[in-house]
C-alpha cells in the first residue's frame, strides 16, 4: 500500500473528527487500528469500506469541549478539510459542567467552524453515562 504525505495546496473534501474516546473508537473490538477504529473510521472507509475518504481523527480519550476550544493546533488543521464531525460532551457532563456552559462551549465550537468556511458540521448526540449495571 502506498501513502503520500504532505499538505494539500487547497482545502479538500476531507473530514475531521473532533471528539472524545467514543469518537476515537475506544471499546471497539474490531481488528482495525488502535481501538478498532470506531464508527468514524468505518464511515470514512478507512476500516473496511471503499472508496476511502480523506480524514483525520482528532478525538482523544477524556477530552472535553474546553480542550478543543482552547487549542490552536487543531484549528490550524481546518484549513485542509471542509467537513467536521463533532462527538464530544459526555466527559464535560461527567466533570460537572452545567448545561448552560456545555451549550455555550458547543455553540462556540460550531461558530468557529462556520467562520473558517467548514461546509458540513455533524454534531453527534451526547451519549448518556451510567454508573449502573446491565443486570
Amino acid at each position: 500500500r502506498w501513502t503520500m504525505l504532505g499538505r494539500p495546496s487547497t482545502a479538500t473534501q476531507g473530514w475531521i473528527a473532533i471528539g472524545d474516546s467514543i469518537l476515537a473508537g475506544v471499546g471497539d473490538t474490531s481488528s482495525y487500528g488502535k481501538y478498532g477504529g470506531g464508527y468514524f473510521a468505518r464511515a470514512m472507509g478507512t476500516a473496511t469500506l471503499t472508496p476511502r475518504r480523506p480524514s483525520l481523527n482528532l478525538a482523544a480519550p477524556s477530552a472535553q469541549l474546553s480542550v478543543f476550544n482552547n487549542n490552536t493546533k487543531w484549528r490550524s488543521l481546518l484549513a485542509y478539510a471542509r467537513n467536521v464531525v463533532i462527538g464530544i460532551g459526555t466527559n464535560d457532563i461527567q466533570g460537572g459542567v452545567n448545561l448552560a456552559t456545555l451549550q455555550s462551549r458547543m455553540t462556540s465550537m460550531v461558530n468557529y467552524l462556520r467562520s473558517t468556511g467548514v461546509e458540513t458540521i455533524l454534531v453527534a448526540t451526547i451519549l448518556p453515562r451510567t454508573t449502573g449495571t446491565w443486570d
